[in-house]
This record gives C-alpha cells, structure tokens and sequence, in this order.
C-alpha cells in the first residue's frame, strides 16, 4: 500500500455502518461465527449503545468492505491501566495476505496505546493456526489459556 495518493484500490479506514452488516455477516462466518445481516446490524447497535468509545473499524477496498477490527479497553483490578482488547479481527479469505489485516491491527494497537492502554491482549480460536502465525510475525506472542463456560 503506498502512501501519497489514494488510487482506486488502496484501502480505507472506516466505521461500518448499517449498510456494511451483510458483508460484516459473511466476515463473521469466516471465524465460524455465522449469522443473518439483520442480527449483524443489531449487534453493531448493541456495541455503539453499550461501548460508545470503542473502537470499529472496516477496511474497504474497490467499494468492498473486505476486513473488520473492534477494539475495547477493559479496566483491571490487578493492573494500574486498562487492557487493550482486541475482541475481533477478520479479513475475508480471498483478501488474505494483502497487508490489511496488519492494517486493521496496527489501526486497533495505535488506538489503544493513544488511550493509555500498556497492554494489549487478544483472543483467537485453537483451530485458526494461520492467524497465530499472522500475530506471532507481528510480535504477539501466545499466553494462558482461556476457558469458556456456556451458560443457559
């Protein structure tokens, strides 16, 4: 991606908005997480009502929203500063391994650390071994485990 110029094709930054949840809805059955643009829009709401100053960003290119990060920062009792969070981060398949991805973290990790945020954690399911791979060259390195409790 160069700088200077936008062309037609370099990615841009954005908000998403209503319009984007039936591409936001095929990004989230990537991550194996598939739902309807409707319940998509309604979680989009939901986030902008319960965490305003969180962080959402879509990456477009050609007029077509290819990528998703949010981004949270989460208080700590056991720390001084918030943690930064990174709860999702997705580029379609056919996007992949174009840069935007890093694009989409970096935009995340600069805003927590604008925010005060020394830490930043993110989460990543066990079968999706490319994406560690991804964060591991980026300087991520892998810690704890996390358990999950379905509740009824």
């Amino acid at each position: 991606m160069r700088t200077g110029e936008p062309s037609h094709s370099d990615p841009k930054l954005r908000p998403p908005s209503a319009a984007d949840a039936p591409a936001l809805a095929g990004l989230m059955a990537v991550l194996g997480h598939p739902a309807e643009p409707s319940e998509v829009e309604r979680r989009l709401a939901n986030l902008e009502r319960l965490d305003p100053e969180a962080l959402r960003l879509v990456v477009e290119v050609e007029g077509r929203v290819v990528g998703f990060v949010a981004a949270h920062e989460t208080p700590m009792l056991h720390r001084d500063r918030p943690v930064g969070r990174v709860t999702t981060l997705v580029v379609a398949p056919e996007a992949q391994g174009r840069g935007y991805g890093a694009l989409l973290l970096d935009a995340a990790a600069g805003w927590l650390i604008e925010r005060g945020a020394p830490r930043l954690e993110l989460t990543s399911g066990s079968r999706r071994q490319e994406a560690h791979r991804f964060y591991e060259r980026r300087g991520w390195k892998q810690e704890g485990v996390r358990f999950v409790r379905e509740l009824s």
